[in-house]
């Protein structure tokens, strides 16, 4: 039994010394690579170090991005919640708006201060509501009035209908008769155009 325990501890010996020339060698020859090539395991541990933080960045970026997006939909679901009544209220009073709008269009020369003649009113709604022939019914054409209605607060005209504002307060305003011919379909117009004086 004595002889077994003495080949053990002889193995165990040998074993230990193995390794530690191993590990002496190891060590050696890292020491020589980076005496050798310092540069190169500085640039090796540099890369790793960039490639690391690039991960990490990416991850707390991503992160971050989930959180942002997450919170940005909880406060969107209570703005909805908060102002959908406000929305939809908002929505009816300028439909209720818009309807009474093109009511008074269609009712404003029936109304009992209108200072023209109803007959000689015409509603054409765009770009403005009315042309009246002021006098036409009684045969007496005092002047040709281009009116638009508004309701409620003040409300500004719109691009197209300051154009035809500027265009009869310039007095560009022409005549013409447009001839159509029955059997060629062809559009022609009268030699007779007359411009406004000034």
């Amino acid at each position: 039994m004595s002889d077994l325990w003495s080949y053990l501890a002889i193995g165990l010996f040998v074993l230990v010394f193995v390794v530690i020339i191993v590990l002496f060698i190891q060590n050696w020859s890292l020491r020589k690579a980076i005496s050798n090539h310092p540069q190169q395991i500085d640039q090796k541990a540099r890369e790793q170090y960039q490639a690391w933080c690039d991960n990490e960045i990416a991850s707390i970026r991503t992160q971050q991005y989930d959180l942002a997006h997450q919170e940005i939909s909880i406060k969107a679901e209570e703005w909805k919640s908060n102002y959908t009544g406000i929305i939809r209220r908002d929505a009816i009073q300028s439909s209720k708006s818009v309807l009474y709008g093109n009511a008074t269009q269609h009712s404003v020369p029936f109304m009992p201060d209108f200072p023209y003649n109803p007959s000689d009113v015409r509603f054409i709604g765009s770009p403005i509501d009315l042309i009246i022939f002021d006098g036409l019914q009684e045969g007496d054409l005092r002047s040709i009035v281009f009116a638009e209605v508004k309701t409620g607060k003040r409300v500004r005209l719109n691009e197209h209908q300051e154009v035809v504002r500027d265009a009869v307060l310039a007095r560009d305003i022409e005549w013409k008769v447009i001839w159509v011919k029955r059997d060629a379909g062809e559009v022609s117009e009268e030699a007779q155009v007359e411009k406004m004086e000034t």
